[in-house]
């Protein structure tokens, strides 16, 4: 019997590990070879790290001399699905794939819904960057997860922010996972500023790609969400230290909570206004560095 769904990562049971689901190696347009890039990531606390070059799955097993046991190489890729109608390439990033790329099908659409057919986790990268109206996005159909935050897109033109898309996607009613990441490529200050934290059961592939498929996981630049609890109109949330608590849902729905000038909050207690179907929270430090929690349904 399949367990019941959960939508709110902080009540799974499990442990939290910090991943980054999009980096690149020399294996495509990436600087770095696929060991240094691992190497890297456990030097910086990471547990889990997908490499995902373009058009190509890249399977590396850490060595042992270089990567200490406790750091998961997830096997990943970045796949071309053409292009916006502004004329910017549009893709998808999929982890945990174990399907012949060779065997995808043709159409945008149709290779979403394969990906997660085969088990794997996939998600839009970038769509802000590359041009994606909100109704590009909605006729894809099957966009069960976006990236909200690209470091490298947001260092390299600003268009790194996708929450407008997101909640356009959320309004429209499609569940959708929103994800943080670097998409490193190791020439320029695109690492380690945005990163996901998963609830796994334990530090295995496979758990891993289980609990980004049912959106147990938070996304940051740094902060730290540590409590969401949602019971009828009282929602509380507990985070890091930081200057904003938001809370946030379809449309004007919404409220927040501000730390006084000169100091911090980490903590909020909100009467929430209207029957929102959903709501996610996010978190802002005095740097604006920010951490956003998965949508989290009533009654789940």
């Amino acid at each position: 019997m399949s367990e019941p769904p959960v939508t709110n990562a902080f009540d799974a049971p499990g442990q939290w590990y910090r991943a980054s689901l999009h980096t690149h190696t020399t294996e495509s347009d990436g600087a770095w070879s696929p060991q240094a890039v691992l190497d890297w990531h456990q030097a910086n606390a990471y547990q889990a790290v997908a490499l995902t070059d373009h058009d190509r799955i890249t399977r590396v097993l850490p060595a042992p001399s270089a990567v200490e046991p406790g750091v998961v190489a997830l096997p990943g890729v970045e796949i071309s699905l053409g292009r916006s109608r502004q004329g910017s390439p549009v893709h998808l990033v999929v982890v945990g794939l174990s399907a012949p790329l060779a065997e995808r099908p043709h159409s945008a659409r149709e290779t979403l819904d394969w990906v997660w057919e085969n088990g794997a986790f996939g998600y839009l990268a970038h769509p802000y960057w590359s041009g994606l109206s909100n109704e590009e996005l909605a006729a894809l159909g099957s966009v069960r997860a976006l990236e909200i935050f690209n470091t490298s897109a947001n260092w390299e033109n600003r268009k790194g922010e996708a929450c407008a898309h997101w909640d356009d996607l959320l309004g429209r009613g499609q569940q959708a996972w929103g994800l943080a990441t670097d998409d490193s490529h190791w020439r320029n200050p695109d690492h380690g500023g945005s990163w996901v934290m998963v609830k796994a059961k334990q530090l295995t592939a496979a758990a891993v790609v289980d609990a980004l498929r049912r959106g147990l996981f938070f996304s940051t630049n740094h902060p730290t969400i540590e409590s969401v609890r949602w019971e009828g109109k009282l929602l509380w949330i507990r985070s890091s230290p930081v200057e904003a608590i938001y809370w946030i849902g379809a449309g004007s729905l919404g409220w927040s909570r501000h730390a006084p000038p000169g100091s911090q909050l980490s903590e909020a207690e909100f009467q929430v206004k209207g029957k929102p179907a959903w709501i996610r929270i996010e978190v802002c430090d005095e740097m604006g560095r920010r951490a956003w929690s998965n949508p989290i349904y009533a009654g789940g």
